[in-house]
């Protein structure tokens, strides 16, 4: 509910033409903009770290926590929102695996969190920044046209079961080749395969025999 209370709020700066990637080059599996450049509202994702972290840090469980772990480093200065909205820009795993270890029973709660700060204003940025793709029905690889993370899950859309997926950073949604990896690339259906269990109906998992992916 914080999230989507903020997504009409954020208040995001694009960069200028000349700092995206070319038309040509988007369609040839180039990202329009780089990860590390990303826009985001930093006022805005500082409130809601603050929020979450409150929020979350009264659960009593691994994750609550952790959340309380990020909250006193907040609060003594050890780590800044700023510092930290950058190494998430920066995809910062060594950063992130040295907060891991003071967490063990929840390693992800910082990146989580941060994550879940910046997230509005990044799917806001995103919905502008999509306006200046270049059109083309299907995307040539399976990467985020916009910031070149990889999907966090597709769908299958409209009655010709087009195939869609879902940026796990920016939250852009495009469209990809229905038949072939993500990942790799591979369009081999021989080395394609998916499997389902009976307690998530409508939901499966898609495997890559070649990239050892799913």
């Amino acid at each position: 509910h914080l999230q989507l209370a903020a997504l009409p709020e954020a208040r995001v700066t694009l960069p200028p033409d000349s700092g995206l990637s070319r038309p040509e080059a988007v369609l040839q599996g180039v990202s329009l903009i780089n990860r590390e450049n990303f826009p985001y509202d930093a006022a805005q994702a500082e409130s809601l770290l603050g929020k979450l972290v409150d929020m979350v840090g009264k659960s009593e469980s691994p994750l609550g926590e952790g959340a309380r772990i990020v909250g006193e480093a907040l609060e003594k200065g050890e780590l800044t929102p700023a510092e930290l909205f950058r190494h998430v820009l920066n995809d910062d795993t060594t950063f992130f695996a040295s907060w891991a270890e003071r967490m063990p029973d929840a390693p992800r709660t910082l990146p989580f969190l941060a994550l879940a700060a910046m997230g509005p204003s990044m799917e806001a940025a995103a919905g502008m920044l999509a306006d200046k793709l270049p059109e083309t029905k299907v995307q040539p690889v399976g990467t985020c046209p916009i910031c070149g993370s990889m999907p966090l899950i597709s769908s299958l859309e409209q009655k010709e079961g087009f195939r869609h997926a879902t940026c796990s950073f920016c939250r852009h949604h495009y469209r990809i080749k229905r038949l072939c990896c993500p990942v790799c690339g591979e369009d081999d259906h021989k080395k394609l395969t998916f499997f389902t269990v009976d307690e998530e109906p409508g939901f499966r998992v898609d495997v890559c025999d070649s990239c050892k992916t799913y």
